[in-house]
């Protein structure tokens, strides 16, 4: 593996957690859908992918027939790959930089904002008029709790209803800032910087990769 490989395979990682960092910093909740969410981690990845799997199943006849316009083809494929591997997933509502004790309090007050009867089971969250079961699901590390579909007849536009409601309430809620988004944004720019001195050390060698890369 060449240098130019291991850049490409890191620097979409480094700006993964430095988005996550700026999601988790501040005074306040961030609410992302469930697509955005495994969007967002898919570009993450998208480095390893493409110096992983791709390169090893790629035909190398093709590749030396399209060359570079092969990539494009390569990124459309994996976006429609992403697309429909989202699709599959049940609706899902992302919330960074909070805690369950604090959704929970924010759940309520968004069924009462929609005029609506909830039911708690342990984890579970329920507005029955709206046909929207949920579980609550929580990340320590990444300070985050996610609002996961559970149970068939869900209704999408009411869940399209929860997010904007959720939306409102959070606009007004305030957190504690923590040290999560710090230890993030020092992965993110320690991998940024590893990646940053493996092309000054080797610029020689990444010079010619890139000119074969584009030939």
């Amino acid at each position: 593996m060449n240098t130019l490989s291991i850049v490409i395979a890191i620097l979409p990682l480094a700006l993964y957690f430095i988005a996550l960092s700026a999601m988790n910093s501040g005074r306040r909740s961030r609410l992302v859908t469930g697509q955005r969410d495994l969007t967002a981690l898919a570009l993450g990845m998208i480095g390893f992918v493409m110096i992983g799997p791709v390169m090893l199943f790629l035909p190398v006849d093709a590749l030396g027939f399209w060359k570079i316009r092969m990539w494009p083809m390569i990124a459309v494929l994996y976006s429609l790959l992403v697309i429909i591997l989202s699709a599959m997933f049940p609706p899902r509502l992302v919330i960074y930089n909070t805690t369950p004790e604090k959704i929970r309090l924010v759940l309520e007050t968004a069924a009462l904002l929609l005029g609506q009867e909830f039911q708690w089971l342990g984890n579970s969250f329920a507005l029955p008029e709206l046909k929207i079961q949920l579980y609550l699901e929580s990340s320590v590390l990444l300070r985050n709790v996610s609002l996961i579909a559970t149970g068939t007849g869900q209704d999408i536009q009411n869940w399209g209803r929860l997010e904007k409601t959720l939306l409102t309430v959070l606009a007004g809620e305030q957190t504690s800032p923590t040290w999560v988004w710090l230890v993030m944004l020092g992965i993110g720019l320690g991998i940024g910087l590893t990646a940053l001195t493996l092309l000054c050390l080797d610029s020689r060698t990444v010079l010619v990769a890139i000119q074969d890369f584009l030939s």
